[in-house]
């Protein structure tokens, strides 16, 4: 019988990872609306793909601390990233590779 409380553990876990990955999704969203409300200029086309690079315990931690990413184009390629410290904002320039 460990057999059948192998797979009631198995449907368990598969029943919750639905639910993590909601949440992972929320983290992002969250992110992205922190950055529409905070970010001049804010464009979703910009920030997205870079949001969803970032590993999702990175945005938790990100969300939990105040900080926001904001994209820059001003940014050039001898600076393209930069961390505002002081306003919690983390910008880079999404158009240099």
């Amino acid at each position: 019988m460990p057999w059948k409380s192998a797979l009631a553990v198995l449907a368990l876990s598969t029943a919750a990872l639905p639910a993590l990955a909601q949440s992972d999704r929320q983290v992002v969203e969250d992110m992205l609306t922190r950055s529409a409300n905070v970010c001049p200029g804010h464009s979703t086309d910009r920030t997205a793909p870079t949001v969803k690079a970032v590993p999702v315990g990175a945005l938790r931690v990100m969300l939990e601390r105040g900080l926001v990413m904001c994209p820059d184009r001003r940014l050039d390629a001898a600076a393209p990233a930069v961390f505002y410290g002081r306003l919690g904002v983390f910008a880079w320039n999404p158009e240099v590779p």
